[in-house]
């Protein structure tokens, strides 16, 4: 994984995950404890 191509993928990657994380946080306090 090495290439000026990648940096931009990996920054895309990044952000997805830091926007996902509270609303992957989110969903799994709304989700039932019981499963």
């Amino acid at each position: 994984m090495a290439g000026s191509k990648d940096t931009n993928e990996t920054g895309l990657f990044a952000y997805g995950l830091i926007a996902a994380a509270p609303v992957f946080l989110f969903f799994m306090i709304l989700a039932p404890q019981g499963g």
